[in-house]
């Protein structure tokens, strides 16, 4: 019985989950329209280094904040989230595609529906399990049908802080379609519950457990 609870305890070896956290990425040093602000913009990408968190979490929200009166764009919003191999100030910018990574999840599809920006823009969508282990966050934001009227808003923004950078596209309709990435990005609030990963060596010791069951078990019949 001794042996049993033993081998148990082995295969059940993780790291212990904690409650809900928010994790805010950035510090408010200016603003600009990007990408909630203005309708050339196309596609928006925003790479967030993974020393911005401490542990693995399930993000299920994610928070951006106004830093300035005007209108909210409306439009078609899809925002995708994954684990990225790019780092900070390394995105691709002539074509967004290569910085997704193999996990990308389409989190939300949302519609916004202009008019004047609220003080914060809050999207809760489908769960993303990050593991800052294993690189990068990337957020992959692409528009359709977006138009605004009247001055745009403008969204809390550093640059050069090192936690992040962004590439994004713009359409100037006749005068063409142009690249750009930038050291800086939005301040963003990240929410979730953390997420249980195996304790270092807990693959290991679970092998080690089941091969113990095993043996339990061959004597028990002999």
């Amino acid at each position: 019985m001794k042996r049993k609870t033993l081998v148990l305890t082995l295969l059940t070896a993780c790291i212990l989950t904690g409650s809900a956290e928010a994790v805010v990425i950035g510090t408010a040093e200016g603003a600009n329209m990007y990408p909630f602000g203005t309708d050339v913009i196309t596609r928006y990408q925003q790479v967030y280094s993974s020393s911005a968190f401490t542990e693995a979490m399930a993000i299920d929200t994610i928070r951006f904040f106004r830093g300035g009166s005007g209108s909210l764009v409306s439009g078609t919003f899809d925002l995708y989230l994954s684990t990225t191999s790019k780092a900070v100030d390394g995105l691709e910018k002539s074509n967004l595609d290569d910085n997704l990574g193999l996990d990308n999840q389409l989190f939300l599809s949302a519609t916004l529906p202009g008019g004047s920006a609220p003080t914060n823009l809050t999207f809760a969508g489908t769960p993303f399990a990050y593991d800052p282990s294993g690189g990068n966050l990337l957020l992959d934001i692409q528009f359709s049908g977006q138009s605004i009227s009247g001055c745009g808003s403008s969204w809390q923004r550093q640059s050069d802080s090192g936690l992040f950078s962004r590439a994004y596209i713009k359409d100037y309709g006749s005068a063409g379609i142009f690249n750009y990435s930038s050291p800086a990005g939005l301040v963003t609030e990240l929410l979730g519950d953390p997420v249980a990963v195996p304790a270092p060596g807990a693959v290991l010791l679970g092998g080690l457990g089941a091969g113990v069951v095993g043996w339990l078990r061959s004597r028990k019949t002999v």
